[in-house]
């Protein structure tokens, strides 16, 4: 029969629940019954808010002996799990403690790794595309030959590098970033000869004066950031004298980040190279045949007009150093006969000649292996005869002009009637051809 001023519980094993949980409470000096009714499956009607049980008739308790005699067993079975619970927490704990050194062993492994590799590398390839082999570099180095004797295409992993032509960072600079560069082209260079380089150190800011007269002295101009063209940005054509204050800069010769470069550190650069002869002049020359001295007559040359000929121009005297070909025409500045410069020290006419063209070209020197014949100008040597380098030539008819790259770009060499055995015979510092052109008097 039901119990009389009694709670009704809605659920049939809630309430034998509640039955064991009063003979458990007597032997375990009580039980909660949220605990009892977990042990017996049953959820609590005041913790069910979220699954509501259906109310069903009243049903008589169950007073059965077995039921009675369940309750120590269901008290020890709770004692148990309440002792794994703790353990379990216990354990659950020190897996979260364990796993959190874990991690941070992990993090300043990964941070050790991270340290140790190097934040700049550049990798320097004999050939082209990527080919041939290769040396790595991850610190400045004042001589490179010991590793490789040509470069034609390098690889920036990471950081800001400047290389040079020459040993112990001399001769023509070269500007390189992250990137990869397929042949020298790419880097502006003049030739595959890479003999040394630097990294350049990363700052956060760049602050730079210019000077309009050496010593400091003239109009002052302040750039915090790029210019691409410095005679449109300040009216400025030539800068005797800079103070780097903050970072490192690229000065380049020319507008749009062409030509000759040059690494400026943090310092005073009190005068530029073409100044230390003395005052800048005005003046102009006439010269009608070979010259092989011009430095008496002017210190630099920036424009030039040729009124009849075909002429070879030269960087230094008695016809040494870069050469450039010009013919008849106006030349407003010296990038317009792709000079790097504005050092013209001597001059040579070329002959005129009225016959015909001829010249035969070798794979190899001594004028062996392969033998091709070119009677016109040839745009790319590679394209037309799949040739990237000529090591002998000979020329029987006319004057040549030679260049490095194709299109008539890149360094040029005269080539007169006569036998070259191996390109130094021209003067080249390679065997690298590009392009071929005669000389005329007008194409």
């Amino acid at each position: 029969m039901p119990f009389r001023s009694r709670p009704m519980y809605p659920n049939r094993r809630e309430r034998e629940a509640m039955i064991l949980s009063s003979y458990a409470g007597i032997l375990m000096n009580s039980i909660p019954i949220e605990e009892v009714f977990r042990i017996y499956g049953a959820d609590s009607s005041t913790n069910s808010g979220t699954i509501k049980v259906p109310r069903v008739s009243s049903l008589r308790l169950s007073l059965h002996p077995f039921a009675m005699l369940t309750a120590p067993k269901a008290a020890e079975y709770a004692r148990k799990q309440s002792v794994k619970s703790r353990k379990g927490t216990t354990n659950k704990n020190a897996t979260s403690s364990s796993t959190k050194e874990a991690n941070a062993t992990e993090w300043k492994s990964s941070q050790r790794f991270s340290d140790t590799q190097p934040k700049n590398k550049i990798t320097f390839f004999e050939d082209r595309d990527f080919q041939g082999r290769c040396y790595n570099c991850i610190s400045d180095c004042p001589n490179l030959r010991v590793y490789f004797s040509r470069c034609n295409s390098i690889q920036v992993d990471s950081g800001c590098w400047m290389l040079y032509e020459r040993p112990n960072y001399q001769g023509h600079q070269y500007f390189l970033r992250r990137g990869k560069y397929p042949d020298y082209q790419h880097w502006m260079g003049l030739s595959d000869s890479v003999q040394s380089c630097r990294i350049i150190p990363h700052t956060r800011s760049h602050k730079l004066r210019l000077y309009e007269r050496d010593d400091y002295r003239g109009l002052m101009s302040e750039l915090t950031d790029d210019c691409a063209c410095v005679p449109e940005l300040f009216r400025l054509h030539e800068i005797y004298s800079l103070h780097v204050l903050e970072g490192c800069w690229v000065l380049y010769e020319m507008p749009n980040y062409r030509g000759r470069q040059y690494l400026l550190r943090p310092g005073d650069y009190r005068r530029s190279p073409s100044t230390r002869t003395g005052p800048s002049r005005a003046a102009a020359m006439n010269a009608t045949t070979d010259c092989p001295n011009l430095q008496p007559y002017f210190s630099r040359c920036n424009s030039i007009r040729v009124e009849s000929g075909c002429w070879m121009i030269y960087e230094r005297p008695n016809c040494q150093g870069h050469q450039y070909f010009l013919q008849r025409g106006e030349y407003p500045d010296y990038q317009q006969w792709m000079g790097l410069s504005d050092s013209i020290r001597s001059c040579h006419l070329i002959p005129p000649h009225s016959g015909t063209y001829r010249m035969k070209i070798y794979e190899r020197d001594e004028l062996r292996g392969q033998m091709s014949e070119l009677t016109d100008d040839c745009l790319s040597v590679q394209d037309r005869f799949h040739l990237t380098e000529i090591h002998s030539l000979n020329v029987l008819e006319g004057s040549w002009i030679l260049y490095e790259m194709p299109n008539y770009r890149g360094r040029q060499y005269l080539l007169r009637p006569g036998e070259y055995r191996r390109f130094l015979d021209w003067g080249a510092p390679n065997a690298k051809v590009g392009s071929l052109r005669r000389v005329m008097d007008l194409y």
